[in-house]
């Protein structure tokens, strides 16, 4: 058995599936003692986003990381 700690990291979007995705991590991370890290995935933004930018216009389109 590995005992090095170890990062579960789990994408979570809202849907059903990320929910079960995230449920299933939680009880592995509990049962590991594990650190669990949660990424918040929400659509890409594009166009003017001036509103977020304290009023300066910015405009962007998608990005993929």
């Amino acid at each position: 058995m590995n005992t090095t700690p170890q990062t579960i990291l789990v994408p979570f979007d809202g849907s059903t599936n990320a929910k079960r995705a995230l449920d299933y991590a939680i009880a592995v991370a509990q049962r590991t003692k594990d650190e669990l890290h949660v990424l918040n995935v929400q659509a890409p933004v594009s166009g003017d986003v001036s509103t977020f930018v304290g009023g300066t216009s910015l405009k962007i389109g998608r990005a993929h990381v």
